[in-house]
């Protein structure tokens, strides 16, 4: 099948949040800002032999570095009144302990970006699947026309998994 031609831009993905449970306990961030960005840094060293550089090797592996914003609809939903769905904040906040992480050590979730055609190909929709990540950072601020929700991650997963669905 050949590669679509036509440009994906904010208006044609979406963000799931996912924790480790069986069923896992979702929730869809409505109204992202269409800000998701990651970056796969490595680390490379130089070999030097009497201060000329002769070579170069892989250093340490680094974290995978994942960030997006939303605009806020609420903080808390499903802690409050557990018929009520799920939302972003108490998610990655882990509010009153009510999920449950994908990995071992410090509490992870899966994030699983979306991405349509807007053309509506067959099969070249994508998902870009960013597992056990971790909280770095969450801001979470006013604004005249919306409030929002800042959410840095890491994960020690090296890349997203990217498929074709």
């Amino acid at each position: 099948m050949a590669s679509s031609s036509t440009v994906r831009n904010l208006r044609d993905g979406q963000i799931t949040v996912a924790d480790g449970s069986q069923p896992s306990k979702t929730t869809t961030a409505l109204c992202d800002v269409g800000d998701l960005s990651w970056s796969m840094p490595e680390e490379t060293h130089v070999i030097r032999c009497r201060g000329e550089m002769v070579g170069q090797r892989d250093g340490d592996d680094q974290p995978l570095e994942l960030s997006f914003t939303t605009k806020w609809t609420q903080l808390i939903s499903h802690t409050n009144d557990s018929s009520d769905g799920n939302v972003l904040y108490e998610m990655v906040m882990n509010i009153d302990d009510t999920y449950t992480t994908t990995a071992p050590g410090k509490y992870c979730l899966d994030y699983t970006f979306t991405v349509s055609d807007p053309a509506g190909g067959t099969g070249t929709d994508e998902q870009i699947v960013f597992e056990d990540v971790y909280r770095v950072n969450l801001t979470c601020g006013e604004g005249d026309e919306f409030n929002t929700i800042e959410f840095t991650g890491g994960s020690i997963n090296l890349s997203p998994t990217i498929t074709r669905v």
